[in-house]
């Protein structure tokens, strides 16, 4: 399985908001990884995966005000990869409680993978737009 994430100033936007959610998400996917790591309980690997998934939602709404606000051009295409992200995350969650053993890994791996992409890649596109319109 992979390593933990460990936050690095490339990821940075320079949005501290932004910053903060990204290190949050950071933290709980690290969090599941430790909780697999450890073997925890079926329930506390599950309340793990759903908090992240919910905080997710909540960062992916805030950027997408965000777009508004700010008139960002891709937005549309952005506002697609949290969509993907999104019924993923579901549908990995809904497997996991499925019990298979290899799924818990596969989660973990789809979200270290797929967040430290969306960062490098998708919202790095938003930083000047938001920088521009006043977001710090």
């Amino acid at each position: 399985m992979n390593i933990l994430i460990h936050w690095k100033e490339e990821y940075s936007l320079n949005i501290h908001r932004i910053d903060e959610q990204h290190k949050k998400l950071i933290d709980m996917i690290n969090v599941l990884h430790n909780s697999l790591s450890q073997n925890e309980k079926d329930d506390i690997l599950d309340q793990v995966i759903s908090d992240m998934i919910d905080y997710s939602f909540i960062h992916f709404r805030d950027e997408e005000k965000y777009f508004i606000q700010f008139g960002y051009e891709n937005a549309t295409e952005h506002i697609l990869e949290h969509q993907y992200f999104l019924k993923n995350a579901e549908k990995l969650r809904q497997d996991h409680s499925l019990n298979d053993p290899t799924l818990k890994y596969e989660v973990v791996m789809f979200l270290q993978k797929w967040f430290t992409n969306h960062i490098m890649h998708s919202d790095k596109k938003y930083q000047d737009c938001f920088i521009n319109g006043g977001l710090k």
